[in-house]
Parts: C-alpha cells; structure tokens; sequence
C-alpha cells in the first residue's frame, strides 16, 4: 500500500512532508499520472460498520444449547453472476462462554421456519406483551375477521406473518416480547 500510493512512482514528491511544496523529480516516471489516479480509485475501501452495531432480530434472543453463549448474527453478501448481489444471514453461537463451541452457523430462514412451528407456544398472554405490539395483533385480528377468517388463534396467525413476511422491526419487537426461553442446537430450537 505505501508504494501503491506514494506519487514518487509517477514522478511528483512532496518536500518536506505534508508541507504542500511539490516538485518533479529527474528521474524517469515508472507508471503514469492516470494509472496513478486510477490505481487510487480502486483502492477506496467502503467503510465497514462498527462489529455488533447492525441489528439483526434474533440477535441475543436466542442461547446456544451446548455451551450457553447468547446467538448472534452475521451477513453475508454473494455475488452473482449477473451483477447482482445475493443478502444472507446467519446465526452463530457467540462463543464468550466456550471459544471451540461446536453448535454450526444457521440461516435466519430456518431459524423463522423452527419458530413458526412452535409459534402457537410463544404468546401465550396478551397482558405480558407491550401495547405497540398488542395494537398490531388487534388490527390483525380485525383483518382476518372482516375477510371471513373466523376459525382461527389470531396471536399464532400474527406470528407467523412476521415470522415470514414482517419487517426486521417488527421481527425485533415479537422478539422482546416472548417470554419463553429458546436455545439453538443442531440447526433447531429447542427449550432452554
């Protein structure tokens, strides 16, 4: 990186340092100006976000079954052959309690798919939930209930729509609001 950058290989230094005072040097250039220039460019990294600091919506919800560390999330991006780029995420065992912790990553989809098997178990009192989150279930239920959807547990129909189709927010917020303890183990979820 430092030869990548030094304007010395075009032919300019700086005397003395950081002074603002340029000179052309006698010697020959090795690259160009624009290949200099361009080199420059690419090496621009895009800032990277401060670890921890993204919000994932399972993240601290879940323990790992083997060691007990709490689960948290990772993306990841793929790029594919038409240019365009593929989001995934997964959940990993944090390993604060045992760095060689067994338990394998999992994708956020499959941890949606073991929560939405067990969803009727997961509210199991509207009075423990907080109210943003009970107004939601009831504008849900007055949903289903005008479109003929009569023979059905509304809290276990509203979790399985934010399981699958919500937002990370309202992922989040059904999150905090369970009051039951999950472990991860194996790629399922499992009583803690």
């Amino acid at each position: 990186y430092k030869i990548l950058k030094s304007p010395f290989y075009y032919g300019s230094f700086e005397y003395p340092e950081k002074s603002g005072n340029w000179y052309l040097g006698k010697h020959t250039p090795l690259i160009s100006k624009k290949l200099f220039n361009d080199v420059q460019k690419a090496l621009i990294v895009p800032q990277k976000s401060k670890w921890g600091s993204k919000d994932f919506p399972f993240k601290g919800f879940l323990k790992c079954y083997t060691c007990g560390s709490t689960i948290v999330g990772e993306e990841k991006f793929k790029k594919l052959q038409d240019g365009s780029t593929n989001r995934h995420v997964y959940y990993h065992c944090s390993r604060q309690v045992n760095y060689s912790c067994p338990e394998s990553y999992v994708r956020e989809s499959c941890i949606i798919s073991e929560l939405s098997k067990i969803c009727d178990q997961l509210i199991v009192n509207n009075n423990w939930i907080e109210p943003g989150l009970k107004r939601e279930i009831d504008k849900y239920t007055l949903m289903m209930k005008s479109s003929g959807n009569n023979n059905q547990d509304y809290r276990k129909g509203y979790v399985k729509y934010v399981l699958t189709n919500g937002s990370d927010f309202e992922k989040s917020r059904l999150v905090r609001n369970l009051h039951i303890k999950l472990a991860l183990h194996n790629k399922t979820i499992v009583q803690a």
